[in-house]
């Protein structure tokens, strides 16, 4: 939780016109955070200790495979803030604010990762298009990063009716 509250303070801050300066601070402390936790640790730096691995578990059962655990939840939401993708009023955006050099692939200078089912490809060109395309073979380019109200919908849908999303950051 303290990790998507600086986060969000880092997005504040830019909101806000707050300068570089101030925001490449707020990205550290950020980073110096994640670094602290998370599943990203090996047992060896991040500890381990016996628990019960499930609340849930029946005492005659023995140790099952645990749900989720918070820490997991945890990770997964920031990393999706990490990603830039937002959605407000029922709209997609993409946002690079949080990512690294060292997310692309050093080679194609992409960063893949699927929403909702739709595959999305990060470019790192530095032109702010997204490029859609869709099942029926035809594509379009939308200026800027943000999805419209009705793409949007179809790709919460799981619909198929987008296959692929390009930003170009």
């Amino acid at each position: 939780k303290l990790l998507l509250a600086v986060g969000e303070n880092v997005q504040k801050a830019v909101e806000d016109g707050a300068d570089a300066e101030t925001v490449e601070a707020l990205k550290a402390a950020y980073y110096d955070i994640r670094d602290g936790i998370g599943a990203h640790k090996t047992p060896d730096v991040y500890g381990a200790f016996p628990f019960d691995a499930y609340s849930h578990t029946p005492s005659m059962a023995g140790v099952q495979q645990p749900g989720m655990t918070g820490q997991v939840k945890e990770d997964i939401i920031n990393r999706f803030f990490e990603l830039g993708v937002k959605v407000e009023d029922g709209k997609i955006s993409f946002n690079s604010l949080m990512l690294k050099d060292k997310d692309f692939n050093p080679e194609t200078k992409e960063l893949r990762f699927t929403l909702c089912h739709c595959p999305v490809v990060y470019k790192h060109d530095g032109q702010g298009v997204v490029s859609l395309d869709f099942a029926d073979g035809s594509s379009r380019d939308i200026q800027g990063l943000q999805l419209d109200a009705e793409t949007s919908a179809h790709v919460f849908a799981r619909d198929g009716f987008v296959n692929r999303i390009t930003v170009k950051l």
